[in-house]
């Protein structure tokens, strides 16, 4: 008997329905492929890396790259936890699970938005979690974490981070790790932390990038070594922990400057500080109280060219230290500005009365000569 046109219509949506399906399922099962900093990262041994030290450099998706990799989701035992330190940063437009959902869907991985969390075919999990408080990481007292991913470990503090090390553990088979991201902050314990690797201006040394060291914590204090038979000689009973900092750039992430290349202009038009930080990755600057500059960024000249405006600007304070040691100075900056450049001649500095500041400025003028202009701010 002959179909009828109803029939065969009925049977051609079935069919159109089927190729829906498959064009909205995964066309791959692979992840796509690191950068060459990202890589380095991926392939890292160490228990313990941190990567990044700037803006910019990728330090996210490399993350998850980091977690997802064909021998950990194929492992049916495997569950990755990666903590940001509150939620909202977790779900932030353009965040980690922003970024998860353009990945893991690659690998047939299936999202459960309500608890930030991807079950793969195998059986093997991703989560997302915050640890707002302190004592969230008692939460996982009893847990087994085989990979603990810290996204920013500078916001997280010192005491969550050893504490949820003590979880690192599994019987999966797999090597219990540890990798976090981050960027610079002088004041922080990671700077402490990774000093090693970083030269006494505060930038990574090239020779150090990736270099993996050995510690042993003896009443809270790190105890380094480049082997770990030196810490087994001196420490018998404490097992060592391998250790390294890979640093990044933007320069690093070749993909970013092609697709947004406006965000360089972002970082260098940040302060000098956020931008020595953000985009440079200097680890030793930072904002103190009237110390806004670091030495590193300006260059010494041999001698000074003719022919510029000259100028001694004044800062006025008018608290001596005897009323109080912490008040601040009066300074005058004398400057050279030709063509463009400024060039700083002098400074001078003091703790004085309002007469005591009234004559400092009046002999330094004369001591300067009448070329040179004077100024202060009027406040």
């Amino acid at each position: 008997m002959a179909r009828t046109p109803a029939r065969l219509k009925a049977r051609l949506r079935k069919i159109e329905a089927k190729l829906e399906k498959i064009s909205q399922s995964p066309k791959s099962t692979r992840l796509p492929t690191p950068q060459a900093k990202q890589a380095r990262f991926l392939e890292c041994e160490a228990d313990i890396a941190v990567y990044g030290g700037a803006a910019g450099s990728g330090k996210s998706y490399a993350m998850l790259l980091d977690f997802a990799k064909p021998e950990f989701v194929s492992n049916p035992d495997y569950g990755g936890v990666i903590f940001r330190r509150t939620y909202p940063q977790i779900r932030n437009e353009g965040s980690l699970w922003d970024e998860s959902n353009k990945l893991y869907r690659l690998i047939q991985g299936t999202p459960k938005e309500s608890s930030l969390k991807w079950t793969f075919p195998k059986g093997s999990t991703i989560r997302f979690a915050h640890l707002q408080h302190s004592k969230n990481v008692y939460d996982y007292h009893s847990a087994q974490l085989v990979r603990i991913g810290f996204e920013e470990l500078t916001q997280f503090d010192e005491k969550q981070f050893w504490y949820l090390m003590s979880r690192n553990r599994s019987t999966s088979g797999l090597l219990p790790q540890i990798r976090a991201t981050c960027n610079p902050d002088a004041d922080n314990w990671v700077a402490k932390l990774i000093d090693w690797w970083i030269d006494p201006e505060g930038f990574p040394i090239p020779e150090r990038d990736g270099v993996i060291r050995w510690f042993v914590r003896v009443n809270a204090e790190l105890q380094w070594a480049d082997e770990p038979k030196e810490l087994i000689e001196r420490y018998p009973d404490i097992q060592p922990k391998s250790f390294t900092f890979i640093p990044a750039k933007i320069t690093d992430n070749a993909k970013l400057l092609e697709v947004d290349p406006g965000y360089l202009a972002n970082l260098q038009a940040q302060h000098p500080v956020d931008k020595a930080r953000l985009l440079d990755g200097n680890w030793k600057v930072r904002y103190e109280a009237g110390k806004v500059f670091s030495r590193n960024w300006f260059e010494i000249v041999s001698e000074v060219p003719t022919g510029g405006v000259v100028v001694r600007f004044w800062d006025l304070a008018a608290t001596t230290a005897d009323i109080r040691a912490s008040s601040y100075y009066t300074a005058g900056v004398l400057m050279t500005w030709y063509k463009g450049v400024f060039y700083v001649l002098d400074l001078v500095t003091a703790q004085l009365s309002p007469g005591e500041t009234d004559q400092l400025l009046l002999s330094t003028a004369i001591s300067d000569g009448k070329k040179v202009l004077v100024r202060w701010e009027k406040e």
